[in-house]
């Protein structure tokens, strides 16, 4: 899942391998009105991640090489996340 509002720029090239590989992929929470736009600042930006049922990451991860502190435009980005591991994994997974 991605976020349909902040993510409108993907197009298909980028997403095509994650469906090869068999990923399903979807936006969630579209904005298709510009009179809405003003309320995206409310949207809610955590994320989590679930590898084979078995290791987790919940938090504000961003995606992004512009998140990596080294381009001209971000000096410094920083992300609190956090590795989540067995019987939560499953609990994550309830809350997706």
């Amino acid at each position: 899942m991605y976020d349909g509002f902040g993510s409108h720029g993907l197009n298909e090239n980028f997403l095509a391998p994650l469906k090869i590989s068999g990923a399903e992929v979807c936006p969630y929470d579209s904005i298709y009105s510009p009179w809405i736009v003003r309320t995206a600042n409310s949207r809610n930006h955590r994320k989590i991640i679930i590898i084979d049922g078995q290791i987790g990451f919940t938090g504000g991860l961003k995606v992004g090489e512009e998140y990596l502190s080294n381009t001209d435009e971000f000096k410094f980005c920083r992300d609190t996340y956090m590795l989540i591991k067995e019987k939560t994994v499953k609990e994550l997974q309830q809350v997706f």
